[in-house]
C-alpha cells in the first residue's frame, strides 16, 4: 500500500511511488522538469497527448483552453489558439494520431528539441 507517509519513512523509492499513479508519471515529471527549466511562467505551452498533468507540474499555461486536441469539433479551434499564442513548446506524443495542419506548423514555426519515448518536443523558433 502506497501513501505519502510510507514515502516519507523511506519505505518506498520515490520511482516505485509515482509508478504506482501510472506508468507514465515518471515522463510527465521529466518533461515538466523539461519545460519548467526551459520556460518563464509567463510562457504557454501545449501538449498533444494525454499528459496534461504537464501543465500543472510545469506550473506553465496553455495555448488554448482546449487541451486535449481528440475533440475533433475543437480542433480548428484549438490550432488557431496555438498559431496564434505562439507557445514556446509544443511536446507531441505522436500516439495520439497526426494532426496535418499542426504538423505544417511545427515544420514552418519550431525546431525538434528533444524526444522523450513517443514525446517529440518542439520549440519556437523565432522569425
Amino acid at each position: 500500500n502506497y501513501s505519502f507517509s510510507n514515502l516519507t519513512n523511506d519505505s518506498k523509492a520515490e520511482e516505485n511511488y509515482f509508478t504506482f499513479f501510472g506508468n507514465n508519471i515518471n515522463q510527465s515529471y521529466s518533461l515538466a522538469f523539461f519545460v519548467k527549466q526551459k520556460t518563464s511562467t509567463n510562457d504557454f505551452i501545449f501538449v498533444v497527448g494525454k499528459e496534461t498533468s504537464i501543465y500543472f507540474l510545469a506550473n506553465r499555461k496553455a495555448a488554448s483552453a482546449n487541451i486535449l486536441i481528440s475533440d475533433k469539433q475543437k480542433i480548428d479551434e484549438t490550432l488557431t489558439d496555438i498559431e496564434t499564442n505562439k507557445p514556446a513548446y509544443i511536446l507531441y506524443d505522436k500516439g495520439v494520431g497526426e494532426f496535418g495542419r499542426l504538423d505544417r506548423l511545427l515544420n514552418k514555426s519550431y525546431n525538434l528539441s528533444a524526444q522523450e519515448n513517443d514525446v517529440k518536443i518542439y520549440s519556437f523558433k523565432p522569425s
